[in-house]
This record gives C-alpha cells, sequence and structure tokens, in this order.
C-alpha cells in the first residue's frame, strides 16, 4: 500500500501522484526511455520514552520508465509495505529482482549537489555516500544524516534544499511533519507502564488523534524469536490487533520478549525541474517493550 499524504512544493502548491506529470527522457542512442525520482524519508523512533533515533535519506534515482515502482523502492532499500487501514499482515521477507530476470533494469542514482533538511531550530547537512554494489542492478550515490541520535521537531516544518548540479536545478521544497503518537495505552494499560499480551485476547491500543486526517497510523510488532507483523489504521486514535496475529508466534516454556512500536506516517508528492516526481515520508513512532504470553487455561472462558 502506497500512502499520500500533503506536501508543500517549491511552488508552494500541493500535490498527489495523480498531478504530478511524469517525463520520459529518450535515450540518445535509441536505448531504454527514463525518467527521474526523489525518495526522501525522515524517521524517528524514541523507545521508553528516551531521546529518539532519528534517520534521514533522500535518493534521487533515474530508472527505465518499464520498471516497476516496487521493485524500484526495494532495491534501492526504500520499500515501504503496509496492509490497508484496518487489517493486519505478517511481514515477509521480499523476493529480489534477480539480474537474471526478464524484469531486470539498472538504476542510476545521482548527485543534486549539497541536500540540506532545515527546521526552525537547526540546519541537518546530509552527507554524500557511495551505494552498496546490488550486482550491477544500482550505481551511483544516496545521501544520509551523519547522526543518528536526536529529536527531530514533530510536528513542524521542514525545507529540503539541494545546491543543484549537471540536469537538476537549485530546489527547496517543504513538508509539513506529524505530531509523535503520544498518550498510548493497550488494553486500558499506558504503553511504558509494562504490557503482557496474553494469547486469544485482542489487543485494544488508544492514542491521542493527530491533526491531519489523511495520516496513517501502524502498529508494529516484533517478536525476539524473529516474527514480525504490522497492522494499519486510519488516524481516528484507536484501533484493534486481533488475538489471531500471534498465532503464529511460537512460545515456549516462557513468555515471549517483543516490541511494540505506534507509528504515524505522512506521505506526499513534489515536482521541481530535473526530478519529475519526489516522496517526502515522514514516519515519526514511539517503542516498547511488551511480553507475550500463551493463554493460561484458567483464563479460556466457559461455554
Amino acid at each position: 500500500m502506497r500512502l499520500l499524504g500533503l506536501l508543500a512544493a517549491a511552488a508552494s502548491l500541493f500535490g498527489t501522484v495523480g498531478c504530478a506529470a511524469t517525463v520520459v527522457e529518450p535515450s540518445p542512442d535509441g536505448g531504454t526511455a527514463t525518467t527521474t525520482a526523489a525518495l526522501i524519508s525522515l524517521q524517528s523512533a524514541a523507545r521508553d520514552g528516551k531521546e529518539a533515533r532519528t534517520s534521514i535519506s533522500a535518493k534521487f534515482l533515474r530508472a527505465p520508465v518499464s520498471a516497476d515502482a516496487d521493485a524500484i523502492e526495494s532495491l534501492v532499500g526504500s520499500d515501504f509495505e503496509l496492509p490497508a487501514p484496518g487489517e493486519c499482515s505478517v511481514v515477509q521477507d521480499a523476493d529480489p529482482v534477480g539480474p537474471e530476470s526478464p524484469a531486470a533494469f539498472a538504476i542510476e542514482l545521482f548527485d543534486v549537489g549539497d541536500v540540506t533538511i532545515r527546521t526552525r531550530a537547526s540546519a541537518i547537512p546530509l552527507a554524500a555516500r557511495a551505494f552498496p554494489d546490488v550486482g550491477d542492478r544500482v550505481s551511483g550515490m544516496f545521501y544520509t544524516s551523519p547522526d543518528t541520535r536526536g529529536n527531530l521537531p514533530a510536528p513542524g516544518k521542514y525545507i529540503v534544499e539541494g545546491s543543484g548540479s549537471q540536469g537538476v536545478e537549485r530546489f527547496s521544497v517543504e513538508a509539513d511533519a506529524p505530531q509523535v503518537p503520544s498518550d498510548i495505552s493497550v488494553n486500558g494499560t499506558p504503553l511504558f507502564d509494562g504490557v503482557e499480551w496474553l494469547g486469544g485476547t485482542d489487543l485494544q491500543l488508544s492514542w491521542r488523534v493527530g491533526e491531519n486526517k489523511d495520516d496513517i497510523a501502524y502498529v508494529e510488532l516484533i517478536t525476539e524469536n524473529g516474527f514480525t507483523a504490522r497492522c494499519a489504521f486510519e488516524d481516528r486514535g484507536r484501533g484493534t490487533v486481533p488475538a489471531s496475529l500471534i498465532r503464529g508466534v511460537v512460545f515456549g516454556a516462557a513468555p515471549v520478549g517483543a516490541t511494540l512500536a505506534v507509528h504515524r506516517v505522512r506521505q506526499g508528492t513534489f515536482q521541481v525541474p530535473g526530478i519529475d516526481l519526489g516522496e517526502v515520508r515522514f514516519d515519526v513512532s514511539v517503542v516498547s517493550a511488551i511480553t507475550l504470553a500463551p493463554q493460561r487455561t484458567g483464563d479460556i472462558a466457559g461455554p
């Protein structure tokens, strides 16, 4: 599922995928026609009320017009899969698109000059790094934040600036980050007070409603023995994680430790000269340890 929020682009226009045109660049030698895109991700996760860990990345790429968008995001490490709101899914490892696949294609990650993320309080210069080799499928460089600790303002206004390079003009894109989820309770217990999820019972979640009805909330459960699942909700302050979701968890003699993360996501698109379609994605979350326990015989309700 691809999420679309609101984004103010450099021309102070709001845009979505539906109103951003794709520009096809014909190959000078008659080869494959290409298009350009930007994938900018800002993530922040605070565990148990402590200082958040942050991650910012910006990737500017050129790929064949015929290439599958999901495959592109997977190859460059920017894939983001959620179930539809109101549904849950177990996270599976995606099958890579191998170089021998008929759908194989090459992606070029290109330079746009210096990239800086500005907030009201600070300027964060992103460092340019070589992209890891992906079997001749992806080449070039991307941008990332050098520091992984520190709270990003949320809510708050962000400006993504690029100084420009050959083929890409100087640009400035504005976007508003959503509020960090707060006042979270699980079955009536505050998230940070120690939550036990007993098998056979649903997990009733509540949180403070955000200010933008287009935001999406999702919950991610990761157990210490490798089980991962996600449930997505409209950001209305309530959601239910069904008991059936943890049937795939292997329980031993002791309860299973896990982390429960509550996220709020905002996503939108922009268009600037030299970049046919750009996407900015905010993902802000809070994380806490919980315990999963199998249903005890004495807890099974009678007829």
